[in-house]
């Protein structure tokens, strides 16, 4: 689903598709997260277009210009009504293809406004971060953004062992807001990997 939802992104000149996009506001991580310029579509993938889908989305539009639910099955009339009042597009995508069922309206310009630091975030992590990827799976054990950056931290760290947080966190692509935050999170690994060495 990640993959056919991207490439109708691209298609209909969305731009850049990111996945599995930590947010600005709060601790959740957006499925996909399309940019082009500075215009940001945010899609959160489900199989059903539950109340809880719906609210992530909705949330999405403080920092996204356009927001979409797409989802895996019907969604009901009583769905697809709550995110016309909301504004939110939902897409069916069903055997490889992306339906339409609902457009997306354009936030409105003076809620972006009031967060434009949430949008100024938004962007500046895309910057370090590469496009594609899987979004909408469970995270397996050793997999996810944090282990992703921990590997090129250490592919970096073999070319540059005396680089600080600062040079890797402008250098190596991630997912954090600033590289106090990047340590703080990679300190995790670096323990790890110290106790099984230490075994």
């Amino acid at each position: 689903m990640s993959g056919t939802v991207s490439a109708w992104l691209r298609k209909n000149g969305f731009g850049t598709v990111y996945a599995e996009v930590p947010e600005p506001i709060g601790c959740r991580v957006v499925d996909l997260v399309a940019r082009e310029d500075d215009t940001i579509t945010a899609v959160e993938l489900k199989l059903y277009c539950s109340q809880a889908v719906i609210q992530q989305a909705y949330l999405n539009q403080y920092f996204a210009h356009w927001s979409f639910v797409a989802v895996a099955s019907q969604p009901s009339s009583r769905a697809i009504d709550r995110c016309r009042r909301f504004g939110l597009g939902v897409l069916r995508v069903d055997k490889g293809a992306v339906t339409v069922i609902e457009e997306a309206v354009e936030t409105d310009n003076a809620n972006r406004r009031r967060s434009s630091r949430n949008v100024i975030a938004l962007l500046s992590r895309l910057d370090r971060m590469e496009p594609g990827g899987v979004a909408g799976k469970p995270t397996l054990a050793g997999e996810g953004p944090a282990q992703e950056t921990w590997r090129r931290v250490l592919a970096y760290r073999a070319k540059h062992p005396q680089a600080s947080w600062a040079e890797m966190f402008a250098a190596v692509p991630n997912h954090y807001a600033h590289a106090k935050s990047m340590r703080q999170a990679q300190r995790r690994f670096e323990e790890a990997a110290e106790r099984d060495e230490a075994e």
